[in-house]
């Protein structure tokens, strides 16, 4: 099999024709050091076989030294495809060869902690990837480890760090206090598998009032708690996804009252279209807004009855009382009057158009600060 290789990948080439076979003989070819040099060499030059080739090289127990010298360089060097640099730290998480690997550990802290700025903004699988080898190799104290991850607004970041978290890293104290932290998490899967090590280590769950309903689910099963509780409403995880920040916590179903399923049902269509239908987000984001503004209305105005919702933005009691939230909600219904799906036409009798990514980048701080400032003008008025 390593001859067929060897001979498939002549010089660094890789016939198009040839890649299906290249990929099956690889797949159960023994590592061996005649063939470790041209493969990365076919991973330099093909970056989209890296699943495959560093597949090869995590079957070594330990690499040789010049293999462990050039995938070294190779992660150092590269600067464009942070999948492939992560496909690599992850293939040489526990096998790569001193001094190799003290010289990579010391790239993965310096690419965490010390960015010049120089290089590309790091990508999720390689934030996860530096993150499993500060972590897997003690090289990250508990307030640095405490920070980036509790942080992070990627939930799949934090997730894949936890599985190298461990409780003789920091300690039984500190371990289990931020595990503590993680099962509120508004990710569920950050919060189950938080839930699952507080469990298997036979930790004490400490308040689970606040813990994720998948944590309380997994504590319930496990016999740590005798009620689940309340379920979380999902409109927050969607909010915060589509204006980018972590929202404080926030009561959604007590200020949408009995409007909260219809809230809930809106909150999916936003997210359904997120990522591939902005327009029709946007439209969506739009009509929960609505919603929930003629909630926040009948509190501030009970004796006022609720019209159209672009006059009722106008309310001068509403901008006194929630500035941000009028001019930002005014700023999202605006796009959706320039919209091709909600009109056919604008008020200049103008044809419209379908909403880009660029309309929500531009909207996006005005959206942020509104719902900031009616979560806390609600928390505080209640």
């Amino acid at each position: 099999m390593r001859s067929k290789i060897s001979e498939l990948c002549r010089r660094g080439n890789l016939e198009s024709t040839s890649l299906t076979k290249f990929k099956y003989l690889l797949s159960r070819t023994t590592p061996a050091s005649q063939l470790n040099r041209k493969l990365i060499e076919i991973l330099k030059r093909y970056p989209h076989l890296s699943t495959n080739i560093c597949s090869y090289f995590g079957r070594y127990s330990k690499l040789p030294k010049r293999a462990s010298e050039e995938l070294l360089s190779f992660i150092v060097n590269e600067d464009i495809f942070h999948a492939v640099q992560a496909d690599v730290l992850f293939a040489t998480l526990d096998i790569m060869n001193e001094p190799y690997k003290s010289l990579c550990l010391g790239f993965c802290y310096k690419r965490l902690f010390k960015n010049t700025g120089d290089v590309v903004a790091t990508q999720c699988t390689l934030k996860a990837a530096l993150i499993a080898w500060v972590l897997k190799n003690n090289n990250i104290t508990y307030a640095e480890m405490h920070d980036l991850l509790i942080e992070e607004i990627d939930w799949w970041i934090t997730k894949n760090s936890l599985k190298y978290l461990e409780i003789n890293q920091y300690g039984k104290a500190s371990y289990q206090a931020f595990l503590h932290e993680a099962i509120k998490s508004r990710s569920s899967d950050v919060s189950r598998i938080a839930a699952l090590k507080i469990i298997e280590d036979g930790l004490d769950i400490g308040s689970a009032v606040d813990a994720h309903e998948a944590a309380r689910l997994l504590f319930f099963s496990a016999g740590k708690i005798r009620h689940i509780g309340k379920i979380e409403s999902l409109i927050g995880k969607v909010i915060c996804q589509v204006i980018g920040i972590q929202l404080p916590s926030f009561d959604w179903a007590r200020v949408l009252g009995d409007k909260h399923k219809n809230g809930e049902m809106i909150a999916f269509t936003i997210k359904k279209d997120y990522e591939s239908n902005i327009n029709a987000c946007l439209i969506a984001l739009d009509s929960f807004c609505d919603l929930l503004f003629e909630c926040l209305f009948k509190r501030i105005l009970p004796d006022r009855t609720y019209g159209k919702y672009g006059s009722m933005l106008q309310n001068p009691t509403m901008q006194e009382n929630l500035p941000k939230t009028c001019l930002a909600f005014n700023l999202l219904h605006q796009l959706r009057l320039q919209s091709l799906t909600a009109h056919p036409r604008d008020k200049a009798g103008q044809p419209t158009r379908r909403l880009k990514h660029r309309d929500l980048y531009t909207i996006r701080p005005s959206l942020q600060a509104a719902f900031l400032e009616l979560i806390a003008a609600s928390n505080q008025s209640t």
